[in-house]
């Protein structure tokens, strides 16, 4: 089973890959992606908005992380949608998962485009 996880997190692993620092907040999510990727049968990616200019997928052990260009502004944007349409098309994913924060409803708002 293919899971498309999204978060507004950057996990530790992601951030040593990315030469960002760990945020101490969601301390319950590195845990779990630490024991999903032990998980036989599951194929785990991670998408979360970064400070970069274009989308990148950096494997750490079994886990795809993708970098989405993160936006300055609390808003749906058409580059937004399809930064999430190209890591869905390049992943397949049989699942999807997401942890946000309310405040940024325009991102739950996005997966249904």
């Amino acid at each position: 089973m293919k899971i498309l996880w999204f978060t507004n997190t950057v996990l530790p692993d992601h951030a040593k890959k990315l030469f960002l620092s760990s945020t101490p907040r969601g301390g319950w999510l590195p845990s779990l992606s630490d024991l999903l990727k032990k998980a036989k049968n599951i194929e785990i990616a991670v998408a979360t908005n970064v400070a970069v200019k274009k989308i990148s997928c950096n494997p750490v052990d079994n886990i795809k992380y993708y970098a989405i260009p993160l936006i300055k502004y609390k808003k749906l944007s058409s580059k937004l949608i399809s930064c999430y349409q190209n890591v869905e098309k390049e992943f397949q994913p049989d699942m999807y998962s997401y942890t946000w924060h309310r405040e940024f409803s325009w991102f739950t708002d996005s997966l249904w485009v």
